[in-house]
C-alpha cells in the first residue's frame, strides 16, 4: 500500500517510499528535496542512480561515506571481514566496537537479543545506538571485527529516509539482510566530519565513494548511545547524549534552581558542556575527548551556537579540579572572556550531584562514584569513592578502594599487563617513599584493567574501557552456581569484601587462574566480590549517617553486572538506589554536576 505525504517545503502531495515511522521531522518531496549525488574517491560524480551505486559498492566490500544528519558516516557491510579490517586500519581503531544499522527490529533480532526495554529504545524517537547482548550464534553472519571481546552489539534503526532507502537498495542488490556498519567519519580523537571538503581533505583513501546531497549539515552531532533500561518499563540509560537528545533542556526541581547563569565545561574525556539558568540545564551534544585543536574548536563553535539559541550569558564558569586538564585551561579562558567567576569542582562529587539533580534527591545521600580516573584533592587518582552529600551540598569522603601504586600515568588508557605487574609487586607497594614517581590510585577502572590482564581476557588495551568490557563479557559467559562461589571462607575475595584492599583479591585471582579455573568463572567471582564489597560499604555508611538513598555514577556502572548487582543488594537492605539516566553514567554527566555545585555556592542559605 502506497503512503502519500505533503511536502513540508512546496506543499505537493507525493509518494513516500519510506515508512513514516522513521521520519522525526517532515521531509521535502523528490521535486524540491535533497539532490542525491554519488562521488568517487576523487570527488567526481558517478553516472547512474546514486542509491544503487552506493549499495552495489557496499555489496562489493567497499567503504562508502554518507552525508547523514549530524555529519558524515563511513558505511561497510557488517558481514565482510576484509571491509572491516580495512576500516579499522584507516580509522586507526584497532579494537573499539563499531555501530551497526539494521533496516528493522526483525533484522536486529537475527544478531542480538532484544528485550522489551531494548525494543523500546530502538523504536524511540531519537533512534539512538542501543547496546544489546549478542545473539549466540547469530542467525546471519556478522564479522567478529564488529565488536571483538565485547558481549554487546551497538545497533540502531534508520533515522533518515536516506538511510532506509540505502538499506533497501543494499538488500535488493546483494540479496543479504541489510546490516551495515555505520561509524563516524573522522580521525581518532577528532570531531565528526561535517562537510564534503573536510571529508576529502582529511579522509582521502579511507573510502571508495561518497553518497551526498545538497543539504548542508547545520549542527555537527554524533549518534547517541544508550543501554536498555534494567526492567521492561524502565527508561534507557544514556552512555552518549547527542543526536536526538541534545540540546533539549533538563528541568531542575526547585531545590536545584540556578540563580546565576552557569557554564560548566565538563571533563577532559567524553566531554560535553552545560549552560544553565533558573530551572533549565542545556547539555551540549557529545564533544568527545578535548585533546586536539579541532576538538577545542568544535567545543567553542557549539558553545557559541548554544549561547545564541538560549540567550544565556554565563556569570559563573565551572570546571574540574584537575589543574592540567585542557578543559580547565579552557574554563579559565572562558571565565576571562565572560568576566565570570571560576569554580573548580571535584570529579566524583560532580558525578553524585548529577544524580541528585536528575532525580530531585534531598541531602543527605550516600554516593558511590566509580570510574577510571578523577583528580583528588590529595593529588591521587581517585576512582572508587564512597561519599556523603550533606545538607547544603557539602561533601565528605567516607571510604575508598585502598590505594595502589603504579607508573602508568593518570590518563584513561593504561596498559593492563603493566598495571597487573605493578599491583602484584609487593616491593613497589611497600616502598613508595623511595619511588616518588609512583602514582597512588583508588580507581576501580584500574583494578578491572589489572584483573583482565591476570585472567588473560585483555592484556593490552587500545581504547579506554577495553579491558573492563572484555572482563564483563567473560563474566556474562559464566555458568558458575551462586552456592560456594568464592570457595572456602577466608580467601582473598572475602578479605576484599571486608577491607576494600585490592591486594588479597588480586592474589586470589592469580591463585584461581593457576588452579585452572576457567576465565568466565574467575571473572564472575571478581564481579560479585566487587558488588558485595561496595554494597557492604554503602549499607554501613547509610546506617551511620541516617539516610536511605544511595546514588551511583561513573563509567564503571555502565557494567550491567555491577549496576544490577548493587541495585539488588542495596534494595534488599532497604535502600533506594538511583543512577544517571537523563545524563550519561560516564563523564558526560560531569557538566550537570558542576552546574549544581557552582549554583549551590550562590544560593541563599536558609
Amino acid at each position: 500500500m502506497r503512503s502519500f505525504r505533503m511536502c513540508a517545503d512546496c506543499g505537493r502531495e507525493y509518494n513516500d517510499p519510506a515508512d513514516r515511522r522513521f521520519h522525526a521531522q517532515p521531509i521535502a518531496c523528490p521535486v524540491c528535496g535533497p539532490k542525491l549525488t554519488l562521488l568517487d574517491r576523487r570527488g567526481c560524480p558517478v553516472d547512474g542512480d546514486p542509491l544503487d551505486g552506493a549499495a552495489a559498492a557496499l555489496a562489493r566490500g567497499e567503504i562508502v561515506a554518507i552525508r547523514s544528519l549530524g555529519g558524515f558516516l563511513l558505511a561497510a557491510d557488517a558481514g565482510l571481514n576484509s571491509a572491516l579490517r580495512r576500516l579499522r586500519r584507516t580509522k586507526d581503531r584497532a579494537g573499539k566496537p563499531f555501530a551497526l544499522m539494521c533496516d528493522s527490529t526483525a533484522t536486529a533480532r537475527l544478531i542480538a537479543a532484544l528485550p522489551t526495554a531494548g525494543l523500546a529504545a530502538l523504536r524511540s524517537i531519537p533512534h539512538p545506538i542501543v547496546l544489546l547482548p549478542k545473539r549466540r550464534p547469530p542467525a546471519i553472519p556478522v564479522s567478529n571485527q564488529v565488536a571483538p571481546g565485547n558481549a554487546c552489539l551497538g545497533i540502531m534503526l534508520p533515522y533518515t529516509p536516506l538511510h532506509l532507502l540505502l538499506l533497501r537498495a543494499f538488500h535488493r542488490i546483494s540479496g543479504r539482510p541489510p546490516v551495515l556498519v555505520m561509524t563516524s567519519a573522522n580521525r581518532q580523537d577528532e570531531p565528526i566530519t561535517a562537510s564534503a571538503d573536510e571529508l576529502y581533505a582529511d579522509l582521502a583513501g579511507a573510502f571508495d565513494c561518497c553518497l551526498t546531497h545538497d543539504r548542508p549539515i547545520a549542527n555537527r552531532c554524533d549518534d547517541s548511545v544508550v543501554l536498555p533500561g534494567d526492567s521492561p518499563n524502565a527508561p534507557a540509560i544514556l552512555v552518549r547524549r547527542s543526536r536526538g537528545y541534545a540540546p533539549a533542556p533538563l528541568r531542575l526541581p526547585p531545590a536545584f534552581h540556578v540563580k546565576r547563569p552557569v557554564l560548566a565545561v565538563g571533563g577532559e574525556l567524553r566531554s560535553c558542556f552545560a549552560l544553565a539558568e533558573n530551572d533549565r540545564v542545556f547539555l551540549s551534544p557529545h564533544i568527545g575527548d578535548l585533546v586536539s585543536p579541532r576538538a577545542a574548536a568544535f567545543f567553542e563553535e557549539t558553545l557559541g551556537r548554544l549561547i545564541s539559541w538560549t540567550g544565556i550569558k554565563p556569570e559563573v564558569v565551572a570546571c574540574d579540579l584537575h589543574p592540567d586538564y585542557f578543559s580547565t585551561r579552557l574554563a579559565e579562558k572562558l571565565a576571562r572572556r565572560f568576566r565570570a567567576k571560576l569554580v573548580r569542582v571535584q570529579h566524583h562529587y560532580a558525578h553524585i550531584l548529577s544524580v541528585m539533580a536528575e532525580h530531585g534527591l534531598p541531602a543527605p545521600v550516600i554516593g558511590l562514584a566509580c570510574d577510571g580516573t578523577g583528580y583528588g584533592p590529595d593529588k591521587a587518582v581517585w576512582g572508587c569513592e564512597l561519599l556523603l552529600i550533606r545538607p547544603g551540598l557539602s561533601w565528605l569522603r567516607l571510604n575508598h578502594l585502598a590505594y595502589m601504586y603504579h607508573h602508568e600515568g593518570s590518563g584513561e588508557l593504561a596498559d593492563p599487563w603493566r598495571l597487573a605487574r605493578a599491583y602484584l609487586d609487593a616491593r613497589l607497594q611497600q616502598q613508595t617513599e623511595t619511588r616518588p614517581r609512583a602514582i597512588a590510585t583508588s580507581s576501580l577502572g584500574r583494578l578491572f584493567d589489572a584483573v583482565a590482564a591476570v585472567t588473560g581476557v585483555c592484556r593490552h588495551a587500545t581504547f579506554a574501557g577495553q579491558a573492563a568490557l572484555a572482563l564483563e563479557a567473560a563474566a556474562v559467559e559464566a555458568t558458575t552456581p551462586r552456592a560456594g562461589l568464592f570457595g572456602p571462607r577466608g580467601n582473598g575475595y572475602e578479605e576484599f569484601v571486608a577491607t576494600l584492599d585490592p591486594r588479597p583479591l588480586l592474589r586470589q585471582v592469580v591463585a584461581d587462574c593457576r588452579s585452572g579455573l576457567p576465565q568466565p568463572t574467575v571473572a564472575v567471582r571478581f564481579h560479585r566480590a566487587v558488588v558485595r564489597a561496595l554494597a557492604s560499604a554503602a549499607v554501613a555508611a547509610a546506617r551511620e549517617y541516617g539516610t536511605r538513598t544511595v546514588c551511583l555514577s561513573g563509567g564503571s556502572f555502565q557494567n550491567r553486572i555491577l549496576r544490577q548487582g548493587l541495585v539488588a543488594h542495596l534494595g534488599r537492605a532497604g535502600l533506594a538506589v538511583r543512577h544517571n539516566q537523563a545524563a550519561p553514567l560516564n563523564d558526560g554527566s560531569l557538566a550537570l554536576g558542576q552546574v549544581i555545585a557552582a549554583a549551590s555556592l550562590f544560593r541563599p542559605r536558609s
